[in-house]
């Protein structure tokens, strides 16, 4: 066994998802930030770069650490009917850790915080650390782990008292001396030099930059809320531009994704952030995520002599009662003018729909295709089905309908398919899609598979694969996917 108390903090992410291409842990980076301004030696193993679950365990063991952080990404891939559970190797990785040491360890991350309870359980853990870290996980440090206090007044903690499972309620908030505008998302140089950033990058991954925290829409299925808040809490945008030039410059990154769950809301700190790109003249590219219903031509304009290379809007469907339905506070009239400013502005744009939430039809199946067609997006990213997570609109809807039980943790995937489009759902879609080369299904496998993403590489595509769908399908041999 091993563990010097004198030693540091080390932090593991047990993400080994690398489709379409790796990420880059930004979240387990924005706490390494934390944990090294209060003065904390820390060191980062990160799985996704890792051979295996027993040589990363051996490796944490090797740095003889006083704590041991585990980061979890998501709960499982989020994709029907090619779905698939994280979970199961992170309890590996955990069990081979345990047999070689005997420091204490805590959990935490989105997927963690989705299901705290269930997955502490279930990962045999006695600690861990639901919603934002960069406080709480100091105090946990330093209190706890270190110490010898109880994590009963420590916002989020999640902890075994006797048979039970506590899990006390997380707060957000700013750490003290932090300014509010650098906060969100902030992971100094010093804690992405803790990650292989070349390696990320050489592997086909964006670089990845957070400019705020925080989503005040109400989509019936998103955790997005749950885990950020409703308030939106914005970086200055010299701040982001500050991060972006550095990656720039040290890692010699050039191409960068804002993954701000929406980037343009709101309007005027998106069109803040891309003048300070413009007014640096950094000769990069970059993509994002898009609300339609802040979508104007000053934007795409500021957004194109950036460096944009293209777009994705985030409708869910193009009918309007599936709008409505989905929580969506958009109406079809705000794609049909965003695709039309897209267009006119020669910036690449793409859709995601969801099929087969609740209320769906094959008559609002057949009004998302035909939107789709007459919009004429450069590619459509289609999921089926919706996963089920707890706290949303949509678990208390699969309970009404029974398609759960209310006690049910939800750590396995649960998808929800709506009754009306049940019967032949996965057959039905594939139909439509078939004669549209610029539809990609990842649950189907149509357009989304490892030997496509390293064709793009190999090519040089930048940018998203998305981009070059059409281009890339019909220099394959074969159909990628559904046959």
């Amino acid at each position: 066994m091993s563990g010097d108390p004198g030693s540091g903090i080390v932090l593991v992410s047990l993400n080994r998802e690398r489709l379409p291409s790796p990420v880059i842990p930004v979240g387990l980076a924005c706490l390494a930030t934390a944990l090294l301004r209060a003065g904390h030696r820390v060191d980062v193993v990160d799985l996704a770069m890792e051979e295996n679950h027993l040589a990363a365990a051996q490796k944490v063991a090797g740095l003889s650490p006083a704590a041991v952080g585990l980061s979890l990404r998501n709960l499982d891939n989020v994709s029907w009917p090619d779905s698939h559970g994280y979970l199961p190797a992170a309890k590996e990785f955990i069990g081979a850790l345990k047999g070689l040491i005997d420091t204490r360890l805590f959990i935490g991350g989105p997927g963690f915080t989705v299901c705290p309870g269930p997955a502490l359980e279930y990962l045999s853990l006695g600690l861990g650390l639901a919603g934002e870290g960069e406080i709480s996980a100091l105090r946990l440090v330093d209190e706890v782990l270190l110490g010898t206090g109880s994590p009963a007044a420590i916002p989020g903690a999640v902890y075994r008292d006797g048979g039970d499972i506590v899990c006390v309620p997380p707060e957000i908030t700013a750490p003290a001396g932090w300014p509010d505008d650098d906060w969100p998302g902030l992971v100094s140089p010093e804690a992405r030099n803790l990650l292989d950033i070349e390696a990320y990058l050489e592997a086909g991954a964006s670089f990845n930059i957070q400019t705020k925290r925080g989503c005040p829409l109400h989509c019936t299925y998103c955790v997005y809320p749950l885990l950020e808040g409703r308030r939106f809490r914005l970086r200055s945008p010299v701040s982001v531009v500050d991060e972006l030039e550095l990656a720039r410059d040290r890692w010699g990154a050039g191409r960068f994704t804002f993954v701000d769950n929406i980037f343009n809301l709101p309007l005027e700190h998106a069109k803040a952030v891309c003048r300070e790109m413009v007014k640096r003249k950094l000769d990069v590219q970059w993509e994002t995520y898009l609300h339609p219903i802040a979508v104007d031509e000053e934007l795409l304009g500021l957004m194109l002599e950036s460096g944009a290379l293209g777009l994705e809007f985030t409708p869910d469907s193009g009918s309007s009662a599936m709008l409505a339905s989905y929580g969506k506070d958009i109406e079809v009239e705000h794609l049909e003018q965003a695709a039309k400013l897209c267009r006119r502005m020669g910036l690449p744009f793409a859709f995601n729909f969801i099929f087969g939430g609740p209320g769906e039809t094959w008559e609002t199946v057949d009004e998302t295709f035909a939107l789709a067609d007459r919009l004429d997006p450069t590619a459509v990213l289609a999921a089926l089905a919706m996963r089920v997570l707890p706290g949303t609109d949509l678990q208390q809807r699969a309970v009404t309908e029974g398609v759960i039980g209310p006690d049910d943790d939800l750590l396995e995937p649960v998808h929800y398919i709506s009754p009306a489009v049940r019967e032949g759902f996965e057959e039905g879609i594939l139909e439509r899609v078939r004669t549209r080369p610029h539809w990609i299904v990842p649950g189907l496998g149509v357009n989304y598979s490892p030997e496509l993403f390293e064709l793009a590489r190999r090519f040089n595509r930048d940018g998203a694969h998305w981009r070059h769908v059409k281009r890339l399908r019909s220099s394959h041999r074969r159909p990628m996917g559904g046959d």
